[in-house]
């Protein structure tokens, strides 16, 4: 895509944040579990980034520190037009732009 991609951030919200600090060892390896998801609103032309991480200690079953993020963002109608098949019901980001958004989403994140 040549075009440019007119957008905006919108919404912000943090769905979930915890630390349970009873799952935490102090000398275990530490692994860190993200996740990243996309969706989109057709109505209001808006595309959502969900983000999720999840701190854990090597040796325990539950992470000791939860996040989980969305951030909507709004797109100009004449770039939803550019991405957005109404046949399929389909909006395909190019790959550049869904890495921004992204960028963006676990940036935000770990301003929280």
């Amino acid at each position: 895509m040549k075009e440019t991609i007119n957008f905006r951030l919108v919404r912000l919200s943090t769905d979930q944040f915890g630390i349970l600090r009873d799952m935490y060892e102090p000398d275990a390896p530490i692994g860190v579990n993200t996740q990243l998801a996309f969706g989109a609103g057709e109505k209001e032309e808006i595309v959502v980034v969900s983000a999720s991480f999840r701190f854990e200690s090597n040796n325990k079953t539950a992470p000791f520190i939860i996040l989980e993020t969305k951030v909507y963002f709004q797109l100009k109608p004449e770039s939803w037009k550019c991405m957005y098949d109404e046949e399929t019901n389909e909006l395909v980001l190019e790959k550049g732009f869904a890495r921004h958004l992204s960028v963006i989403v676990v940036g935000t994140s770990r301003g929280i």
